[in-house]
């Protein structure tokens, strides 16, 4: 069996519905000490500094499905979206609905839903600062990736750490360390991630809440990462895979987003 094979049965055993990432020739890292390898991980995700003001276009494709996984509701948007510190702006170039066969132009209502929404977010933002509030954690759209990384000494103790068969992604060599939570717990994030065999940067996660939100039953979640000039650790793409929700409201549906033409404002 190859190593393609291999690393495919895990990723289905899994329940990941991911594509694979081919095996590559052993890299001269494959013998490194596991330790050591976190070490080095640790400390350059330490090195990464917080991006507070961004632009990038952002294609979105959110697939309702059904009780089966079969594709209900299709929707597409592309747009063009804005950070500034802790105020979130967007701009919608076009948005589409497929359902049943047909399209259907969406973009002047996705727009406006959209400005409702921030418009909501920004005054309920301006009545925490008037009461001299900090501003709410779930509100918050910096692109700070760090709360899903566990190789920090102070977290390691909460979880399992093993080296899986080195890897290839975009044709560059890779480390795979798959990760369990000993302590489990919603931060607690498990899966497998992929580390840049020349510099210890985090290519690609494979994740799952060790322990799962309330009122979600499922929740998978892969996102492949880049660095920008300034050594800023932001998203490439990301890919979600979500069931829950409690009597009649229930989610059940799969989210897909792609990053490109950023700009550090």
């Amino acid at each position: 069996m190859t190593c393609g094979k291999r690393r495919s049965l895990y990723f289905v055993a899994a329940a990941l519905s991911l594509s694979l990432i081919p095996a590559g020739a052993r890299s001269q890292t494959e013998e490194t000490d596991l330790a050591s390898v976190l070490d080095k991980v640790a400390e350059k995700t330490a090195s990464y500094l917080p991006l507070e003001s961004w632009k990038a276009t952002v294609r979105s494709v959110q697939t309702k499905v059904d009780k089966n996984w079969n594709p209900e509701k299709v929707t597409n948007v592309q747009r063009i979206m804005t950070v500034r510190k802790d105020d979130y702006g967007e701009q919608i170039l076009k948005a589409e609905e497929v359902e049943k066969g047909r399209t259907k132009d969406i973009t002047e209502k996705y727009a406006r839903d959209s400005r409702e929404r921030l418009d909501k977010r920004r005054r309920k933002e301006a009545e925490r600062k008037a009461k001299g509030k900090a501003a709410d954690e779930g509100d918050r759209r910096e692109m700070s990736l760090k709360e899903f990384f566990p190789f920090e000494q102070s977290r390691r103790a909460d979880f399992t750490f093993s080296r899986l068969a080195d890897a290839t992604l975009d044709g560059r060599a890779a480390l795979a360390i798959e990760v369990k939570a000993r302590v489990k717990d919603e931060k607690n994030w498990e899966g497998t991630y992929l580390i840049a065999a020349d510099s210890f940067d985090v290519l690609k996660v494979v994740l799952r809440p060790s322990k799962n939100p309330k009122f979600v039953k499922e929740l998978e979640m892969e996102m492949t990462l880049m660095i920008l000039p300034g050594n800023h650790l932001v998203l490439r793409s990301s890919r979600a895979r979500i069931n829950g929700g409690i009597f009649i409201k229930h989610i059940r549906m799969i989210s897909e987003d792609e990053y490109s033409d950023y700009e550090i404002l």
